[in-house]
């Protein structure tokens, strides 16, 4: 794990890196579209592979979600949870569950629920985890239709189901920044060699829960 500055050539040394090692078969994740196409576009293509997170959360387990996948939406929540919710008290809710998703946490806890509302309405914060964690029982439900399942969600599922990459003889994490709690826990649980890289001064996925692994 390699932290390095901008412009420093941490990609390029990555594509020199895979270049020099025709025999060793690669796998470039990355946690956007935007930087997984421009890896495609570096790295040679014979020994190496370059997708998402998501695309190898959606191969495992978001195939199974087509039929509802689909943001979260707080107009539908009352709907999904069986309850009227004040459009604030639904944002609040969005926020727990948005931030239980990015965590490596196994079921949405207290540090959940924004620290605002935490502070100003502390007998208030059981009420969003238990809501939380009935939401997240309906978007796992395949045969819930009411409650969609989001590109975060299907990854968080399978982070849940402690998944093993196989196939590959090296992981390389490029923009190692950006990653979340729940992607990083599923990058370091492989045992295959890995080599992660970024630079905390780029990171623009804070407000997900990115961490600086």
């Amino acid at each position: 794990v390699k932290d390095i500055l901008a412009g420093t050539g941490k990609t390029s040394t990555l594509v020199e890196y895979t270049k020099r090692r025709p025999h060793v078969k690669f796998l470039v994740s990355c946690y956007n579209k935007s930087v997984q196409l421009y890896a495609a576009s570096q790295f040679p293509p014979r020994n190496v592979e370059c997708k998402t997170f998501h695309s190898l959360a959606f191969r495992n387990v978001g195939y199974k979600y087509k039929h509802k996948l689909r943001d979260v939406k707080a107009n539908n929540l009352s709907k999904v949870i069986g309850q009227r919710l004040h459009p604030v008290h639904s944002k609040r809710l969005l926020d727990t569950l948005e931030c239980y998703l990015s965590s490596d946490d196994t079921d949405v806890q207290p540090h959940h629920v924004p620290s605002n509302v935490r502070r100003a309405e502390p007998n208030e914060w059981r009420r969003y985890v238990e809501l939380a964690a009935k939401l997240w029982k309906c978007m796992i439900n395949l045969s819930d239709r009411d409650a969609g399942m989001s590109h975060d969600g299907y990854l968080k599922y399978w982070q849940l189901s402690r998944p093993v990459i196989r196939g590959y003889d090296c992981l390389l994490i490029d923009e190692a920044q950006d990653i979340t709690p729940a992607v990083a826990s599923i990058v370091l649980n492989q045992t295959t060699p890995k080599i992660l890289v970024g630079d905390p001064h780029q990171q623009i996925y804070g407000f997900k829960g990115a961490t600086n692994i």
